[in-house]
């Protein structure tokens, strides 16, 4: 239904029913009603729900929950999100493309669809994409433009094409001769059938924001038509594709730099488009572009590849050694053959002998694979000597051999993260060579993602035909900084600088944890006891200045580098013996220790602490550890003074519930989501003695699923709220939580409303607390979008603290980009916080200056984050999980279930539960 208001102005609280309506779909008003008094001058007409949406760009949003006004300056920035015009009352359609292909023996195959022709969309590489694409140019070719000559069209190389002139939908049948020659050496099909319909959703105006978000949160609700969306970045992609310069989805540039073992450097682009808020409130559609560098796999040869990992190995090419290593690196990687490039096979296993000794059964005789493909394909094997590739195929009695130098790696595979291991050296790791190159200064950045720009061909007719036209130089936004918050410490407060840093001086931590009466030092076999008492004195001075009662610790030799889990196991028995509290190790970083180390730490509950000579030779205080120390046993370093506001209220009366939680997914070897392994949530809350400090723990659950467990979640809910009443039994009554979750795309919203909301009511109800008002709202990083200074011309990094909400927040969305941290290096990326729950009605000024306090909160380090506390630490204690599944399940059989693992036995046993470590921030 439509509430519409014949009188102009339209009242303030007509603005709410929106909102409303996504619940009820009904409002029915009388004069009972608590909003009579607002209306008894109005006269309402009840319509359509979608007519209301449709008039929503019209009436002013400027409300308090979505815009917040109360900064300590403004002034003008820069973003990378650039205005797309668009020709009033443009029209797009949508149609479904379906390519299905014959073989020569007569068998039907799908091109865009899964092999079983279901209209599930198929996986595609690089290769397929170009197949598919250079069939559609065939079938547009001889069809005349699908019988509209000179229509433009964008296609996503799949399943979906868009036209700017409306088309007949037919079917077309290409036979091979029609081809051509390069699809000729792409495909053995005899004929394809290109068949073309409409989709169901089919013709787009393109400046209606409804073709973007239907209602007024959709977010929410879960029913945003992502229509138009798709358009625009097909489109932005299409003049590239066609002038051959994409390599990979990101439009990475075929010019690269080597890199090692038969890897390469290649830039590019990741972009998007969104319908933002415009200053004046109107929607906008932006596109933004952001610069990226990756690494891939270099499409050569693949005995070259293998050469290269030799090189980077130093070590002979032909050593079985770094056939093994080689495999690694290269295992699922598809290669084509150099005799027939239509043919595509992913790599996944190696011949333990080389092609020399190989043979193959042809007709009932052996012959030797070298001499198999001079025979069948008149090719003379220059290095006999490397290992073949080895393809079983069903049916065949025996696997086929592929030597590595007829088989050529195809373009456009990226290295996955879990291969980076492969690529370490002593000097230099894979992801920290990735994060130089990406870390560009600003002005470095904006002049490559200016060459982005030109590489999407700006002034392509396409652009021209679809009435759409990109304006590089409308890419202003209006900034808000925040007021730094002040940091509190024993009787004194102090001041962040502009660089959010801030310094403790004299003065001594808010609450100071004594050392406990038997703690124990351990340090490498090779280090000096000298050079131990020196790190044990060092660490006394900073405690004893901060106002702790430090106790000597034993001090124990211990060989850190021996890996077996019954050495580490016996060690901690002894520890644990000795009723030792805290237990500090100091070894160096190439012994590999850390895992083995916090893993145990999981398993008998005793806290602990890694320092590494790497490490304490580049400090020139013991700062920063002793931060670290402090919080382990249980103290509060500083508090934070946050804006005043009714959030930072509660929170110091310790009325305010905070929760944060990520969840960390499992991938394979190739860097694909793997499920058979569990996902890991961390959670975090202000559950200690302290109501300004953090602390939690994760659990395990399905992998790969994409909402939290609702069961465990309500379980960590519950005791999260049971430790708080352990450790403040005098704490008042919860007034209000807040919520922050990290790892939620758009589409995901509506999930995190309907089943993790009521998963957190349940945790409060289970721990016997009344629910109280819950506002959840969403922190991602998972975004394009950068932000510039241009003070003086010259092109900068924001000041912290910098708030970007019109010019960038999406269209009728509750949001906004905040970059609190000061970059180290390189060009810092906002967050972006959408709040898709908020039942306490909190203002938006008071949202964003609570969560810009949180991000000092982190107590290790004096200066901002970039995330708040909760969702910083929910991240890490993730990957803490994760990195103890990983040695748990090396080391004993996990407890299994019928439908995989028993996720209630495993996070009663191996998550903390019933140790005191939960009680204090152990993860510090």
């Amino acid at each position: 239904m439509e509430i519409l208001a014949q009188k102009q102005p339209i009242p303030r609280a007509l603005r709410l029913f929106p909102a409303w309506l996504q619940d009820y779909h009904l409002i029915l008003l009388a004069s009972s009603c608590r909003f009579a008094d607002y209306f008894s001058d109005y006269i309402l007409v009840i319509m359509s729900v979608n007519a209301l949406a449709d008039r929503l760009g019209q009436v002013e949003l400027d409300d308090a929950t979505t815009i917040a006004t109360d900064f300590a300056y403004r002034e003008t920035g820069l973003a990378n999100a650039f205005v797309i015009d668009v020709k009033p009352s443009t029209k797009v359609y949508r149609y479904h493309v379906r390519m299905v292909g014959t073989n020569p023996r007569g068998k039907e195959f799908y091109l865009t669809e899964s092999l079983d022709g279901a209209g599930f969309q198929k996986s595609m590489c690089n290769f397929d994409i170009k197949v598919n694409y250079l069939l559609l140019t065939v079938a547009y070719t001889i069809s005349n433009g699908f019988g509209v000559e000179g229509v433009e069209l964008v296609y996503d190389n799949r399943t979906i094409m868009y036209t700017h002139h409306k088309i007949r939908p037919n079917t077309y049948e290409i036979t091979r001769e029609k081809f051509g020659e390069v699809l000729q050496a792409l495909t053995d099909a005899v004929k394809v059938t290109v068949e073309i319909t409409e989709s169901a959703a089919h013709e787009f105006v393109l400046d209606d924001p409804n073709h973007f978000n239907v209602f007024n949160n959709p977010t929410v609700s879960g029913k945003e038509d992502r229509g138009l969306q798709s358009f625009f970045e097909m489109l932005t992609s299409q003049p590239a594709m066609d002038a051959g310069t994409i390599v990979s989805d990101c439009f990475f540039r075929k010019k690269g730099r080597n890199y090692i073992g038969g890897t390469y450097f290649l830039d590019g682009a990741r972009k998007n488009v969104r319908l933002v808020r415009a200053e004046n409130n109107q929607p906008q559609i932006k596109l933004s572009v952001d610069a990226v560098s990756s690494i891939f796999y270099s499409p050569m040869n693949l005995s070259d590849s293998l050469y290269e990992v030799a090189q980077f190995m130093c070590q002979d090419y032909r050593s079985p050694a770094v056939w093994k290593h080689f495999l690694k690196l290269y295992v699922n990687v598809k290669v084509t053959l150099r005799h027939n490039p239509r043919r595509l096979i992913a790599l996944k296993k190696l011949s333990d002998k080389p092609v020399s000794e190989l043979f193959l059964t042809i007709n009932n005789e052996r012959i030797s694979v070298p001499q198999y493909f001079a025979q069948k394909h008149k090719i003379v094997l220059e290095y006999p000597e490397l290992p073949a590739l080895v393809h079983t195929m069903k049916g065949l009695p025996e696997p086929a051999y592929f030597p590595l130098e007829v088989l050529k790696v195809v373009v456009g595979q990226k290295l996955p993260m879990s291969k980076f291991d492969y690529l370490d050296t002593p000097s230099q790791k894979v992801v920290e060579r990735l994060l130089k190159e990406n870390a560009v200064k600003p002005d470095v950045r904006v002049q490559r993602i200016n060459e982005c720009l030109q590489q999407l061909i700006l002034d392509s007719p396409t652009f021209a035909a679809f009435g759409v036209k990109i304006r590089p130089e409308k890419n202003q936004v209006p900034f808000g900084i925040r007021r730094p918050p002040g940091i509190k410490l024993y009787g004194s407060t102090v001041e962040p600088n502009a660089k959010t840093t801030f310094r403790f001086g004299n003065n001594k931590f808010v609450d100071c944890a004594d050392f406990p009466r038997i703690w124990c030092f351990a340090h490498a076999s090779n280090i000096k006891y000298n050079d131990a008492q020196g790190i044990i004195e060092r660490l006394r001075r900073e405690a004893v200045q901060r106002g702790a009662k430090f106790t000597r610790p034993h001090i124990v030799p211990f060989d850190s580098s021996n890996s077996d889990p019954k050495h580490w196991q016996k060690f901690f028995t002894d520890v644990c013996n000795e009723q030792c509290e805290f237990l500090m190790l100091f070894d160096s970083k190439r012994t590999a220790s850390h895992t083995h180390l916090k893993n145990c730490e999981a398993e008998f509950g005793v806290a602990t602490q890694h320092i590494t000579v790497e490490t304490v030779a580049k400090l020139r205080s013991f700062e920063n550890i002793y931060n670290k120390t402090n919080l382990k046993l249980g103290g509060l370093n500083y508090q934070v003074a946050f804006e005043r506001s009714r959030m930072s209220e509660m929170f110091d009366a310790d009325k305010m519930f905070v929760l944060g939680y990520d969840v960390s997914h499992p991938t394979n070897i190739n860097g694909a989501a793997d499920g058979a392994r569990p996902s890991v949530v961390g959670i975090c809350y202000n559950s200690a003695k302290q109501n300004h400090s953090f602390i939690g723990s994760f659990f395990f659950q399905q992998g790969l699923s994409e909402a939290v467990d609702s069961k465990y979640l309500e379980q960590s809910v519950c005791h999260g709220l049971e430790l708080r009443s352990q450790q403040r039994p005098n704490a008042p009554p919860i007034e209000m939580c807040v919520v922050y979750r990290d790892g939620l795309s758009e589409g995901q919203f509506s999930m995190a409303v309907t089943q993790e909301l009521p998963a957190i009511q349940r945790g409060f109800k289970a721990a016997r607390l009344p629910v109280p008002k819950i506002a959840i709202i969403i922190a991602s990083k998972r975004h394009n979008n950068r932000l510039f200074s241009q003070q003086g011309g010259r092109i900068g990094n924001p000041v912290p603290g910098v708030i970007v909400q019109k010019g960038l927040m999406r269209y009728r969305a509750s949001e906004f980009f905040l970059q609190a941290a000061n970059p180290i290096q390189g060009t810092g990326r906002p967050v972006n916080y959408t709040i898709i729950v908020n039942e306490p009605n909190l203002l938006m000024d008071e949202v964003q200056g609570f969560t810009n306090g949180l991000c000092y909160s982190h107590q290790i380090v004096s200066s901002a984050i970039s995330m708040p506390e909760p969702v910083f630490q929910a991240h890490e204690l993730a990957k803490r999980g994760a990195n103890n599944f990983a040695v748990m399940s090396d080391q004993i059989t996990l407890p299994r279930s019928a439908d995989g693992y028993d996720y209630d036995s495993i996070n009663s046993q191996f998550t903390c539960r019933g140790h005191n470590l939960l009680e204090r921030r152990f993860t510090a």
